[in-house]
């Protein structure tokens, strides 16, 4: 290593450091590929392989969130739009059959 002593300290800062630079310049799908130029450059290979997975699965689980809120957020405005317009049919229903049975 150039000028890093070999502690995990050392290592873990040097891997958010480019982390961070490469996340504010790059999209996801290069994120990815930069990243393991930089760290298979500068780290160990077992400790850059380490980082690479952790890096990966914190990836996928954040892309899952995201389609696991926008789903939410889907059936929910769906299920109150289903609900409002029974509502509104029932209430407009119910009064019309209520005057109607009062009548008679």
């Amino acid at each position: 290593m150039d000028s890093y002593s070999d502690t995990p300290f050392n290592l873990s800062s040097i891997c958010l450091s480019n982390l961070l630079t490469v996340v504010s310049m790059s999209t996801p799908h290069d994120i990815i590929t930069i990243h393991i130029n930089i760290i298979c450059k500068k780290l160990k290979s077992f400790e850059a392989l380490r980082l690479l997975i952790i890096f990966k699965f914190q990836f996928k689980l954040t892309v899952i969130y995201v389609a696991f809120v926008i789903l939410i957020i889907t059936f929910t405005s769906f299920t109150l739009f289903i609900f409002l317009n029974n509502v509104k049919y029932y209430s407009r229903h119910g009064y019309l059959l209520s005057k109607f049975n009062a009548n008679n």
